[in-house]
């Protein structure tokens, strides 16, 4: 990229941007006006980066920005996107993004995680997170209509009071709940047609997709290998993997493993499994080949990430 790049933490979006926090261990959400605009460029500049709004990167850490009023532009990805109230976006770990230009007026929240994806924040429903993710390849903002935009808006409200209220018993399961909300009520414009109509020379290539996808979803534990889901569509391995990758921009092997690692870290985190009885019901031939595919595809063994996965986080520096 011809561009400088700062890589955005969790730490720098808590403690250097925005004016109002609130937040847990894994979660924040942060307020922002045309004041904390000024104040970005300013950081930005302190971080002996030039003067002007340069791209930043979401580093191991997802966001959800809404706007609540007024408007902003910003760039994702090299794509410009001119928000107005109650219009969403939503980044994923990685991505590039800058701010363009903030009105006067304006004023918007940002909800940031941890865990990569912050809208997708203790979902565990595989095949619906697939088709999210889908959709985000091909445009990272989105409309609501104003009955949902009053409804997030409204959760964005009990989200922050919850957050703020450390006394309150049971606030961790409360916010993943609100978040739970949250994303079923934005998938319900997300996936509208309205908003994102399909092009009708890739809508077969598009079924495809979603056959593979449902069908992974529906297999995974059993069937890691591209060949079988191939077989039963009656497709080669080959061509099955070009059209995922051509339409879905990830590669076949890669969707039946984040099938399979979500999964995981559901059972590790949410069940009192043992990573043997989680080895077991994944259908993996031994604990080893279970802890070697994990570690793969995570950086960590399983037992690290079920032990502290927020402290293996703060180590290295997210």
């Amino acid at each position: 990229m011809d561009k400088k790049v700062y890589d955005v933490s969790f730490s720098d979006m808590v403690n250097n941007l925005g004016k109002r926090v609130s937040r847990n261990d894994d979660l924040a959400l942060i307020e922002f006006d045309d004041y904390d605009y000024q104040k970005i460029k300013e950081w930005l500049t302190k971080n002996r980066l030039s003067g002007n709004i340069e791209f930043l990167r979401s580093k191991n850490q997802g966001q959800f920005c809404c706007l609540l009023e007024g408007s902003i532009s910003l760039e994702v990805n090299r794509r410009r996107y001119d928000l107005q109230a109650g219009e969403g976006c939503c980044m994923l770990e990685g991505d590039y993004f800058r701010l363009l230009d903030a009105s006067k007026d304006s004023r918007w929240f940002v909800i940031i995680s941890r865990s990569g994806d912050s809208m997708m924040y203790g979902i565990n429903n595989a095949l619906l997170l697939m088709s999210f993710k889908n959709k985000l390849d091909s445009k990272r903002c989105f409309k609501m209509k104003e009955k949902t935009a009053r409804i997030i808006f409204t959760l964005y409200g009990l989200m922050r009071e919850t957050l703020d209220d450390r006394e309150l018993s049971y606030r961790d399961a409360i916010i993943k709940n609100y978040m739970h909300i949250m994303f079923y009520h934005m998938c319900s414009d997300f996936f509208n047609e309205e908003s994102y109509p399909d092009t009708p020379a890739s809508s077969r290539r598009d079924e495809l997709l979603l056959q593979f996808t449902k069908m992974v979803s529906e297999n995974y534990k059993e069937h890691r290998k591209v060949s079988y889901y191939a077989d039963k569509m009656c497709l080669t391995p080959k061509y099955l993997s070009t059209i995922v990758y051509e339409v879905g921009g990830r590669y076949a092997r890669d969707i039946i493993a984040e099938f399979v690692i979500c999964e995981a870290k559901r059972c590790l985190l949410n069940t009192s499994m043992t990573v043997q009885e989680i080895s077991d019901y994944l259908h993996f031939s031994c604990q080893s080949f279970f802890g070697k595919y994990f570690r793969e595809h995570t950086g960590m063994s399983p037992q690290a990430y079920r032990q502290s996965p927020n402290q293996i986080l703060e180590e290295r520096g997210v």
